[in-house]
């Protein structure tokens, strides 16, 4: 099966079957897609946050946490406000 998350694989194989499963349910359930996309987006980045040495805390939501690796500048050009659209990187 070829997908667009194939090269999240070497890096973690947990992310890679996450984005996988989203890419797979997408036509016949969205619902379950959209579930999966948010479970990559979580992971990821706890994983940003606990390679720049960032504690993970259990009781903090997705948002404080995109907002405190902003705050620390993790990555340098991370921008938690920033929104993607084809042609026109942030």
């Amino acid at each position: 099966m070829s997908t667009n998350f194939a090269h999240l694989r070497p890096y973690d194989e947990q992310l890679f079957r996450l984005g996988s499963l989203a890419e797979r349910y997408f036509p016949e359930d969205p619902n379950t897609a959209l579930l999966k996309l948010r479970q990559l987006g979580e992971l990821l980045a706890q994983q940003v946050a606990s390679r720049f040495g960032l504690e993970l805390r259990i009781e903090e939501s997705q948002q404080l946490l995109l907002r405190r690796l902003e705050a620390e500048g993790c990555p340098p050009t991370f921008r938690s406000d920033r929104r993607c659209t084809p042609g026109h990187p942030p």
